[in-house]
């Protein structure tokens, strides 16, 4: 008999540990990089010859290993007759979209959205995420949604700071009545607190203390921000998990690949967005993917990570290891754990080289 994974569930392997990622369930496993070794065996050879290069006590481990995947529904049995049978995941990506998703950063102004949105829909862009720095009352709000009534964006996140008069009971009926807008996002709130629109906890309202020119939108690394999808896994083979597809506009009109960047490639009152994303340098950043990133490359998340390339620890190299991540691949520990110590601490005691490539 030998054993395959399902086609959707991807070993990963790190430094210290590795994952299975389950696509289609949309959640991951640790496991040994012992255990990675093993199953990268099962293409070549049946079980039994597999537990011939080892010793009895390893074969039992073996076993182990067997039983874990087969308990959590990762892999199965087949005959070498059905073999062919099997097709492998295809990590082609495509996407007829030029733009598939944006940020908006404005004044409480629905007329310049308006604008452009009208541009991003012909960029196919699907997902928008607006920060309004300024107050903004709920007609506002409403005629901001009203922008998005033809188009095809379907994914909308509105964030913007708290006023007394944004009662709780107005941005719910402002979810209920525009199902594009997935999420609120309200600052410098009273309390803490996440308000749900139905029992099945879609459609989150946020409200948080926390000041909105506090607050910074990007690079923050946590395992709350992991993404265990299909599209996304797939794209961060040949792409940025980030910056791939994406355009920003600041306050001032300016646009770019991030707002938290300093290069510009025109002004939203006299350049399209079309006109921007074919300027020499706007696509660039599409491409580095995690593969590519230092340490980023060593590590078991960095298929299920969002990227970040406005934050990170060596401005001169745009390789570096993102800034806001607080995790360390090589002792498997974030900051906080009993026994963390920063990569540029393990490097010190370790004999490293930084140009290795961890193949997956």
């Amino acid at each position: 008999m030998n054993i395959k994974l399902h086609s959707n569930c991807i070993p990963i392997k790190g430094y210290y540990r590795s994952i299975i990622i389950d696509l289609q369930r949309k959640t991951y496993y640790f496991i040994p990089n012992s255990m990675f070794e093993i199953i990268q065996q099962f293409t070549k050879k049946r079980i039994t010859e597999i537990k011939k290069l080892y010793t009895e006590e390893e074969s039992k481990i073996i076993d182990e290993y067997i039983n874990f995947l087969f308990s959590n529904d990762l892999c199965f049995y087949y005959n070498d007759v059905n073999e062919d049978y099997f097709s492998p995941l295809s990590f082609d990506y495509k996407s007829p979209s030029k733009i598939t998703n944006a940020i908006i950063s404005v004044k409480s102004n629905s007329i310049i959205v308006n604008k452009i949105v009208e541009q991003l829909d012909k960029l196919g862009c699907k997902a928008i995420q607006i920060q309004m720095l300024d107050n903004i009352d709920i007609n506002e709000l409403e005629n901001i949604s009203h922008c998005f009534n033809d188009s095809r964006i379907r994914d909308i996140q509105l964030l913007f700071p708290y006023n007394e008069y944004l009662e709780k009971e107005n941005l719910l009926k402002l979810l209920e009545t525009n199902h594009r807008i997935t999420k609120l996002f309200v600052f410098g709130a009273p309390n803490s607190e996440i308000i749900f629109l139905d029992e099945y906890r879609k459609f989150p309202v946020y409200l948080t203390k926390q000041k909105i020119e506090n607050y910074s939108f990007c690079g923050n690394i946590h395992p709350q921000n992991f993404t265990c999808n299909m599209s996304f896994f797939i794209e961060s083979q040949f792409y940025n998990t980030c910056l791939n597809r994406k355009v920003c506009i600041d306050t001032n009109g300016n646009i770019k690949n991030c707002p938290n960047m300093q290069k510009t490639y025109g002004n939203i009152q006299d350049t399209t967005l079309t006109e921007a994303i074919l300027k020499q340098g706007f696509k660039d950043y599409w491409f580095i993917k995690k593969d590519d990133i230092d340490v980023c490359q060593d590590c078991e998340f960095r298929h299920i990570c969002t990227d970040c390339r406005a934050f990170i620890k060596d401005p001169e190299n745009i390789y570096s290891q993102p800034s806001k991540c607080s995790y360390n691949p090589y002792i498997a520990k974030w900051e906080g754990q009993e026994g963390w110590i920063s990569v540029e601490e393990w490097r010190k005691d370790n004999k490293y080289n930084q140009n290795r490539v961890v193949e997956s």
